[in-house]
Parts: structure tokens; sequence; C-alpha cells
């Protein structure tokens, strides 16, 4: 229901809406041979589904900037803290799961590809390559590089809030970005070196629009109409001059701009979900309900997509002879259900057993409720 004089506050879960929108987009960026409708453009003139065409606006418009948003409502978070008790939390919360998930993506690999090809010798070897590349932090071999980046720039903004200030803060976050932003133009760096570095940018960004009360000012009708053109009418305008970004790649490409361009973008965007919390209805509740267990859910897609969805998706698509749009819908539909019944799931087969252990009882379950 829609409520008069609608204020942003700072509250449990106002990201939730925009979390859970941001997973789906991910699940359904990583569907094989979706925009194969877009390969000659007289397609896209001419003959084509406009449901599809909307998905396809929908999915560039948000899903070029939601790993920037990701990042900005990391920092929106973000507590200073010593170097030791930030490393700590990030092993923690971060690096373990991005551990398991590891081992879990290479057995369950493992065992699918013997299932599949009856080949003891090249369902290991496929399997340790998956493990290799995703130990190193190579980007491109899990969705989950996210994690990795994100501890980078924790540690480093971290770092740079007890010793920096003001204008010298924001400088040195520029040029640390910068140099992530270098660290792309080569061949692919380890450990999300490149992305760890520009993700302190977006932290910075985070951080100091809570500082600010950027999203939380009391705007007239006017201005929030002018900000809703605004993100619209610039991320046109970057796309026009040839934007694209794709942290996931390295790809960046007008450079700095790029980076710094996706920040106005992207503030605009968790602005826009903000204002659109007004709203409440079946749907909307189910998505702010992945989106507060969107951590979860994306530990869960990365180890769908990197042991056997990418395999089952390639062989579906090839011998797949109907609709496009049809097609996309089972390859998106059944894995989003799979991997959000399996992150409930998980989800309540943790909260039994730490209902056992005294210890961590109280404190886990309050941060997983305000996650």
């Amino acid at each position: 229901m829609k409520k008069n004089n609608y204020e942003i506050r700072n509250t449990l879960g106002m990201f939730d809406f925009l979390k859970g929108s941001i997973m789906l987009i991910v699940m359904l960026s990583h569907t094989s041979g979706l925009f194969d409708f877009m390969q000659g453009q007289e397609t896209l003139i001419g003959n084509y589904n406009p449901l599809v065409l909307v998905l396809y606006i929908f999915t560039y418009i948000l899903g070029v900037a939601s790993m920037p948003i990701m990042f900005i409502l990391s920092g929106y978070g973000f507590r200073k803290t010593t170097l030791k008790k930030c490393l700590k939390k990030q092993c923690k919360t971060l690096l373990i799961p991005y551990i398991v998930s590891m081992f879990l993506v290479a057995i369950v690999k493992f065992f699918f590809l013997c299932f599949v090809t009856r080949n003891i010798h090249s369902s290991l070897e496929e399997a340790s390559r998956s493990f290799i590349n995703i130990l190193l932090g190579y980007s491109a071999a899990s969705p989950n590089w996210f994690l990795l980046a994100l501890i980078i720039g924790n540690l480093i903004f971290n770092q740079l809030l007890n010793l920096l200030e003001g204008k010298k803060l924001l400088l040195v976050v520029l040029m640390i970005a910068c140099a992530g932003w270098y660290l792309s133009l080569g061949r692919p760096v380890p450990f999300c070196l490149s992305q760890g570095f520009i993700a302190t940018l977006y932290i910075y960004v985070g951080y100091f629009s809570k500082k600010k009360k950027f999203f939380v000012t009391n705007n007239t009708l006017r201005k929030k109409v002018l900000i809703i053109l605004g993100t619209f009418l610039f991320s046109m305008v970057l796309k026009g001059f040839g934007d694209d970004l794709n942290m996931a790649h390295c790809v960046y490409t007008l450079g700095p701009i790029s980076i710094i361009g996706n920040i106005i973008i992207s503030m605009g965007y968790i602005y826009i979900f903000l204002l659109l919390n007004r709203f409440n209805s079946f749907l909307i509740t189910q998505i702010r309900r992945i989106g507060r267990y969107s951590f979860y859910v994306l530990c869960i897609h990365s180890i769908e997509l990197k042991s056997f969805g990418e395999i089952i998706q390639d062989r579906f698509v090839q011998n797949w002879t109907g609709s496009l749009l049809l097609r996309n819908l089972i390859q998106f539909g059944v894995r989003a259900v799979a991997v959000i019944l399996a992150t409930y799931t998980f989800v309540k087969f943790k909260r039994k057993i730490m209902v056992r252990i005294p210890k961590f009882n109280k404190p886990i379950l309050q941060k997983e409720h305000k996650a």
C-alpha cells in the first residue's frame, strides 16, 4: 500500500528489496544464451518479443551497476576498528565461506562429472582446475569473487580510516582505485586484487553516504523526480559514450570514468529502490526475503553455477529448438527456485544447529536478523 509523505529512514533491512533484486539479476545474467536474440540488430528492431527486450533493458540497467551497488551497501554498514579486529572479522564472515564454497564446488563438480562422463580421471582433472582457479582468486572462476574483493577493500579502507581523513583520504582512495584499474589492463590478476582496490572507492562512498545522511534526507517531490530522471539520463549518456562496466571480467571501457561514473548511477538506483520500499505485496515481500539472505544466496548460487549449472545449461541450450523466451524462463526459473529453496533450507538448518549451542545462540541469530 502506498503511503503519503513517505520518508526514507535508517532501519534494519532497508536495502533488502534492492539486494534481493540484484541477486535475481545475478542469477538471470548467468543464464546461458540469455541474449541470443540480440545477435542481429534487425532482430532487435523488427522481430523481437517485447518481454525479452524489457528483461534485457532491466538486466542491463541494474546489472551493470549491481556490483558497485553491493560494495557501496557494504560500506554503508562499515565500522572502523583495529587491523587485528578487522582481519579477524573478514576471515570469519567472508574468507571461511569463500573457502567452504571453493571445496564444495570442486567436490560436487567431481561427482557430477563422474556421473555424466563415467570418467574419473577427466572428472578429477576438471574439478581440480576449478578448485585451483578459485583458490588463486581469479574473478572469472566464481561469482564468489565478490567476497574476496570485499575482504581486500575492507582491509584497505579500514587502515586508511585509521590513518587519514578528509581530502587526503579521498585522494588516496581515488589513487588506489586507479591502481586497481591499471592492474585490470594486463593479464588477470590473482586474488581479485584489481577488484579489491576498486572496491575501496565504492566502500568509501557507502561509508560517507551514511555519515552525510545522503539517503535519509527528506527531499521534495521535485528533487526526487530530478534524481530519478537524472540517474536514467546519466546512465544513457555514459552508455552513449560506449561505457560498459563488468568487474568480474575487469571491463571498464572508459577507464576511471566508468568506475567513477557508475558511482553516480549506483547512488541513484539505491535511492530509487529506497523510495520503492513504500510498496508492499507478496512478490516484493519475497524479494526482500531473498535480499535478507543475499549472502547465502550468492554462495549457493556460486556452488550451483560452477559445479554443474553451466554444464547443464550449455547442453540444454544446444538441444533446445523452441522459443528463446521459454528456454530462458525455464533455465532461470528452475535454477532460481532451486537456489532460493536451498538457501532457505540452509538458514533453517543453521538456526536449529545454533540453538543447540548456547555460546553462539543469541549473537548469531541477532546478526542473521540484521543481515
